[in-house]
């Protein structure tokens, strides 16, 4: 019986049909992805604030598709350093994407019922500031275990407990 709720981030052995759909998934993903962030950084019609937070959260799911590359690597390659990056930042990005969503509906929010409020006070400069800060609050809080020397992600193996708490 596992007490710990370690769990080895390869329990289950990819099959090659499984790689081959994932890596047609995370193909279209990338271009979905790409398409939005370059669509919203080449029209000036688009450079608001609530578009840039469909910017992050596109930006976020491009950096856990990049986790998943160095998953694949840890898993297939053997690869003691890719196994504990992933370990480590296993769910960096879906918490700071779950954030982003969050801060996008609150967004709307206080941008219809306080409007002029809103007109004055959100600016592109303070939601980039705080999109970094929520991102960097995401890291630290997940990553904290790690670098507190409370777990050490030494067997490859992802804590359950861990990451339910921190989503």
């Amino acid at each position: 019986v596992n007490l710990t709720m370690d769990v080895p981030f390869n329990l289950v052995p990819i099959r090659n049909w499984d790689l081959i759909y994932r890596c047609v998934v995370s193909s279209l993903a990338i271009l979905v992805n790409l398409v939005v962030v370059a669509t919203i950084g080449a029209s000036r019609q688009l450079h608001v604030p609530r578009q840039l937070y469909w910017a992050a959260v596109a930006l976020t799911y491009l950096a856990s598709t990049a986790q998943w590359i160095v998953e694949m690597v840890g898993m297939y390659g053997g690869s003691w350093l890719a196994c504990r990056i992933y370990v480590t930042f296993a769910s960096v990005h879906h918490t700071a994407t779950s954030l982003y969503l969050m801060l996008a509906a609150c967004d709307r929010l206080v941008a219809i019922h306080f409007y002029a409020w809103y007109k004055k006070r959100v600016t592109n400069k303070r939601v980039v500031i705080v999109l970094i800060g929520v991102y960097a609050v995401a890291a630290a809080s997940v990553t904290s275990p790690f670098w507190t020397g409370f777990v050490v992600p030494s067997s490859c193996t992802v804590n359950l407990l861990h990451m339910y708490c921190v989503m």
